[in-house]
């Protein structure tokens, strides 16, 4: 009788088993499903405000000077602004500053054509001092490529050793667009 029972018993469990697994398997997808939904953008949203959100707004370390320009000029079809310059010591979001002060220049950047624009800002921009020195950029946020009809905010860090009169200071960017700062 023992047998019987033991047969009898086995697909009853067979079934609790499988029936335990199919729930255990069907959580995982709600959870995993659930997760995913979560972090998606809302709809309606403009697709940045995660970003936004999560990207920390950088800090000057021994802030100098600062000077708001506003000065648009053009370059290979793109509208380019400076509408700030600032010096400090450093910023908070510059690992790379190897020098005793940083001029960051800020930037929009807007492509009115109809294909995108792309500038190498490391090969062409350059801070003219007053005694005509050239300095590179060692630091740049903004992207090198401009979709048509696309706005695009970011900066240029230069590294210098000394503090400067910014209103004394250029911004090239190849040989021919220039705005000063004066």
């Amino acid at each position: 009788m023992s047998d019987d029972f033991k047969e009898e018993g086995y697909p009853q469990r067979r079934e609790l088993w499988i029936t335990l697994g199919i729930v255990v398997l069907v959580m995982l997808i709600v959870l995993v499903g659930l997760m995913a939904y979560s972090h998606l953008p809302r709809a309606g949203g403009n697709g940045s405000d995660a970003l936004t959100a999560l990207t920390p707004t950088p800090a000057q370390n021994n802030p100098v000077a600062s000077i708001e320009l506003n000065r648009s000029f053009s370059f290979s079809g793109v509208n380019l602004t400076v509408t700030r310059v600032g010096e400090a010591g450093s910023y908070s979001d510059d690992q790379k500053h190897q020098s005793n002060y940083v001029i960051r220049v800020y930037l929009d950047v807007q492509n009115p054509g109809e294909s995108p624009v792309g500038i190498d800002y490391q090969a062409l921009a350059r801070l003219v001092l007053p005694n005509g020195t050239q300095i590179a950029p060692q630091l740049i946020s903004i992207p090198p490529v401009i979709l048509p009809g696309q706005k695009q905010t970011g900066y240029l860090d230069f590294p210098v050793n000394q503090q400067l009169d910014l209103s004394t200071l250029s911004l090239h960017l190849g040989k021919k667009a220039q705005v000063l700062f004066s």
